[in-house]
């Protein structure tokens, strides 16, 4: 529960009646920023006392009004991802420490969508420094690499791959959520145990093991750690029933 959140909707919010009691509840699954709320239209029907179709409809518009953000679309049984920009904007949100964040100025992408950037509307460089550049760039001493470093880097894939939508997304809702930063890590490591590995064996290792793992406190850590070596048991299965 948000109170951050909770707050900016009865301070800040235009909504009345039905839409105002559909803002709170979404409010309410928000973080201390704002974000990440998980609230399926089924579920916020039936604590609203409204019809599911009603609620689709105010969602909308509220989208429409810049109240709401559906940061990502929900995809057969995962709901969709909401997001209240005036938290962040208005000076609501808190870190994880409690401290008050400095209000963040919302842009608007596309119909629906959001970006957060700086107050002053630039966004940060990505280039080093001259300072940076010229340390970089002195003459170092380098060793020759050894045996085993060559080994490791040979095993090592040399690029990072871009994980599936419907992968990334899978391991972005809960219980998981793990980044897409992770999700493509994971990939690019299942990817060098099987290179023919597809995106549905993933999907159906990652839900037996959830399925298996109910009571797990880190279900994220032993997705990260157990699902490269079930895809290369799976492959190793799939050679020993070709031959």
């Amino acid at each position: 529960m948000s109170a951050e959140a909770m707050s900016w909707v009865l301070d800040r919010s235009k909504q009345k009646g039905g839409p105002f009691l559909i803002l709170l509840l979404v409010a309410m699954d928000c973080d201390w920023t704002g974000r990440t709320s998980y609230s399926s239209n089924d579920r916020l029907a039936r604590r609203s006392r409204m019809h599911p179709r009603t609620v689709v409809r105010e969602l909308r518009r509220m989208e429409e009004a810049g109240e709401l953000v559906r940061e990502l679309l929900g995809t057969g049984h995962l709901p969709s991802r909401w997001c209240i920009p005036g938290v962040e904007r208005d000076g609501y949100a808190r870190d994880k420490r409690g401290g008050k964040m400095p209000p963040q100025g919302w842009q608007n992408a596309t119909p629906g969508m959001a970006k957060c950037h700086p107050r002053d509307g630039k966004m940060p460089s990505n280039k080093l420094s001259n300072r940076t550049m010229s340390t970089l760039s002195s003459k170092t001493e380098v060793s020759a690499p050894t045996d085993k470093q060559k080994t490791v880097a040979a095993d090592t894939p040399t690029q990072t791959l871009k994980a599936p939508r419907a992968l990334a997304d899978f391991l972005f809702s809960p219980p998981l959520n793990i980044d897409h930063g992770a999700a493509d890590r994971l990939w690019t490591a299942c990817h060098a145990a099987w290179p023919s590995v597809t995106c549905d064996d993933l999907l159906v290792l990652a839900r037996e093991k959830l399925r298996v793992m109910r009571n797990v406190k880190n279900p994220a850590g032993v997705i990260m750690t157990s699902l490269p070596a079930a895809v290369l048991s799976l492959k190793l299965a799939m050679e020993r029933r070709r031959e």
